[in-house]
């Protein structure tokens, strides 16, 4: 027999002493645990076999019973239950009596074609401001209009506010007309109006 058959080297030397070590690491580890798992249930029947043959203690401790006697208590109510809160009561003031005599005059009635002849804009109308105009795609173009209360986006012939229609859009102004009457408005992006 030839000793250059059974040589191994360094790489394969080290390679067979880490499996081994991982075996004696691997043994260690469970006769640890077995130990301890038999403490572990050891020590829970004897707790249980005290606690049976023990009789059970009615003696309190004076002292903590006065302590919680003590603790004041804010609130005796049950936070569990649902709470309904009562009705309010709603008592209408009396109407002075000049007021209930008097009749109410309706408001003067605005037509759409003397407003338009005087220069007048509906009231709504004069409200809408623009904040600024977005262009999407090279064509597409977006005006950011306000009348005050909500803020809309809108594009060439788009209704907004239910009340007016986008007639044009181009990079510095919007020309916005109302569908009742022949009231239009132009908005420059300067935030300038002209009627």
């Amino acid at each position: 027999m030839e000793l250059s058959k059974f040589r191994i080297n360094l790489k394969d030397q080290r390679l067979i002493i880490f499996i081994i070590l991982l075996g004696f690491l691997a043994v260690a580890l469970y006769m640890n645990f077995r130990s301890k798992t038999d403490a572990a249930s050891q020590q829970s029947v004897a707790n249980k076999n005290k606690y049976a043959n023990q009789e059970t203690d009615t003696y309190f401790d004076i002292a903590i019973l006065q302590s919680l006697q003590d603790v004041n208590v804010s609130s005796k109510r049950d936070l569990f239950r649902y709470y309904q809160a009562p009705p309010p009561v709603q008592q209408t003031p009396p109407l002075p009596p000049d007021v209930i005599n008097k009749p109410v005059d309706p408001p003067p009635r605005i037509d759409s074609n003397s407003a338009q002849s005087q220069g007048q804009e509906p009231p709504s109308m004069m409200n809408i401001r623009i904040f600024g105009i977005l262009k999407r795609g090279g064509k597409d173009m977006f005006a950011f209009l306000s009348d005050g209360k909500e803020v809309y986006v809108v594009g060439k012939n788009d209704i907004f506010a239910n009340q007016f229609k986008v007639a044009y859009i181009d990079d510095e102004k919007i020309e916005i007309s109302a569908l009742k009457g022949n009231f239009k408005k132009t908005l420059t992006i300067s935030g300038g109006n002209q009627p």
